[in-house]
């Protein structure tokens, strides 16, 4: 059973929005060469991506987190 100041830093960890910074430190380290998905998005296109696309891949990532759906397009 976990301390109450354990929940509560859990708890406080999900409700934080994801930042750029991690969502560029995932990206780097994806490997390439990879199959994609069904989704057809190969890992290149995601290591590929600038400070624009890091910025608009972050905010995709907070939506679905929030909102606890992946958007279909």
């Amino acid at each position: 059973m976990p301390s109450t100041e354990e929940a509560e830093a859990e708890d406080s960890e999900v409700d934080s929005s994801i930042t750029q910074a991690e969502v560029t430190k995932v990206v780097r380290k994806l490997l390439c060469g990879k199959a994609p998905g069904v989704d057809e998005i190969r890992l290149e296109y995601l290591k590929s991506l600038d400070d624009v696309g890091l910025s608009w891949l972050t905010r995709l990532c907070n939506i679905a987190l929030g909102s606890g759906t992946v958007p279909l397009e």
